[in-house]
């Protein structure tokens, strides 16, 4: 349903395209490379110091740096298409290279801290239990990430960069409020949770079966079965998602024709609306699933209620905003 708003000759892919794409994925296996080697346990055992990383250390953020990658590409791509690259001067290379080399030190010392500065760290987390490990976190794991920035510079020449540079600051804030998600998520959990229990029970209220509400503990149980509501059922990341993937639907929509801009964000905030009871029903729909099943509501409905139910609603969402946001052109009447 989205590929419905694209002409039919978007997906392409020409002869200076391809060169472009071949930058970006040079780019991008930099960041890897960086990545890896820094975070690798045989390169702490050389240097005699351990890797600290985040909990639950995953490569998740290095998928969606490929994706705005790929996001970014289809939005310039008729720039792309008119002009060809211009070669790399001498002196940008040599300056990115240097970047690189220090954003990779600076990853290592980052995330490979002496033993007093990795004291400071714990101590810093538990005088802030609710902010200080995800605060912690998002910053050694922006510390792996940053090369991305130099390796782009390294790839491609700073002109194209610049003339597009309000689409990388975009890219830039929805990823790095991604990265804070788990730190926001927290304290949109500790709002949010009292609704969501209260809403939860007075659903599950119409259904045979007894349903208590445990708030302090945040646990809510309904014909026996029990679940803490902790910040990940808060339904945030869903909220943050849908922003990024509307975000880039207008955009791409502004730049090839005229969109009610003020319509795009009243229909975005229905939207985040939207998302957030539906995430309410995602977990009385476990809940009802899991009295009857545990293992079926906590291993296989709990995962993939959400997934299938945030893409059913974004492209239904989607299927009919697009129609109300666009501008269409008055004809005029005829002359008799």
């Amino acid at each position: 349903m989205i590929l419905a708003i694209f002409p039919a000759n978007y997906f392409h892919i020409g002869k200076n395209e391809k060169a472009f794409i071949i930058r970006f994925i040079l780019a991008y296996v930099i960041l890897l490379l960086s990545f890896f080697v820094v975070s690798s346990k045989w390169l702490g055992d050389i240097m005699k110091h351990s890797f600290v990383g985040p909990v639950n250390f995953n490569a998740f953020p290095l998928i969606l740096v490929g994706l705005m990658l790929g996001l970014f590409a289809l939005a310039v791509r008729d720039d792309v298409r008119k002009r060809k690259l211009p070669p790399l001067r001498i002196l940008q290379v040599i300056i990115a290279l240097c970047l690189v080399a220090a954003t990779v030190i600076a990853s290592y010392i980052a995330t490979h801290p002496s033993l007093e500065r990795f004291f400071a760290m714990h101590l810093f987390i538990q005088a802030h239990p609710v902010a200080g490990g995800p605060l912690v976190a998002v910053l050694l794991y922006m510390s792996l990430l940053l090369p991305i920035i130099p390796a782009l510079a390294l790839t491609v020449p700073w002109q194209f960069l610049l003339r597009h540079g309000w689409l990388l600051i975009i890219g830039l804030v929805i990823f790095i409020g991604y990265l804070f998600a788990n730190l926001l998520e927290a304290l949109f959990h500790q709002f949010t949770v009292p609704v969501v229990l209260r809403s939860c029970a007075t659903l599950l209220s119409l259904f045979p079966g007894i349903t208590t509400v445990q708030p302090d503990r945040w646990e809510l149980t309904y014909r026996g079965f029990g679940v803490v509501l902790g910040p990940v059922c808060s339904g945030f990341t869903m909220l943050v998602l849908f922003l990024g993937i509307f975000g880039f639907v207008w955009i791409t929509l502004a730049r090839k024709e005229k969109v009610a801009h003020g319509r795009a964000f009243f229909a975005m905030l229905i939207g985040l609306v939207l998302l957030w009871i539906f995430n309410i029903l995602r977990v009385v729909s476990i809940m009802i699933v899991g009295a009857a099943s545990p293992s079926i509501g906590i291993i296989l409905f709990h995962g993939a209620a959400g997934a299938l139910m945030f893409f059913l609603v974004f492209l239904l969402y989607i299927k009919l905003v697009v129609p109300m946001i666009r501008i269409r052109k008055r004809v005029g009447k005829s002359k008799r």
